[in-house]
């Protein structure tokens, strides 16, 4: 997600957290990004089932799920020229941008509860 966020400074796309709070998720309209918005809405209630039960297993395997559907829905984008973050449009792009920050919170706060810091860069 810092590739993403990196990327939209480049574009000239205002992607600070204020702005993306107001972002216009009516621009995501395919079915991929609807899922991929419904897996994030799990969170929170798979935190509270992980801690009643003391599963902290859900956790990992919730996150690697997660994990997983951005990154099929990133490769989408090598396809679909309309699934890419950045778009044409500010708007677009940052609804988009916003969904993919969203899910790179969730990560972050889920490696946080697990104990490992999140990489900002893969090389």
């Amino acid at each position: 997600m810092c590739s993403v966020l990196r990327k939209a400074a480049e574009a000239g796309i205002a992607a600070d957290d204020a702005t993306l709070a107001a972002a216009d998720l009516d621009k995501l309209s395919h079915e991929a990004e609807l899922a991929l918005a419904r897996k994030i809405a799990e969170w929170p209630r798979l935190i509270e089932i992980a801690a009643r039960g003391q599963e902290p297993h859900r956790i990992a395997f919730y996150l690697y799920e997660l994990a997983s559907d951005l990154h099929a829905h990133w490769n989408r984008g090598n396809e679909d020229i309309t699934l890419r973050f950045i778009q044409g449009d500010t708007a677009t792009s940052q609804a988009k941008i916003a969904l993919a920050r969203a899910a790179g919170v969730v990560i972050s706060a889920g490696l946080g509860i697990l104990g490992v810091t999140p990489a900002e860069e893969m090389r």
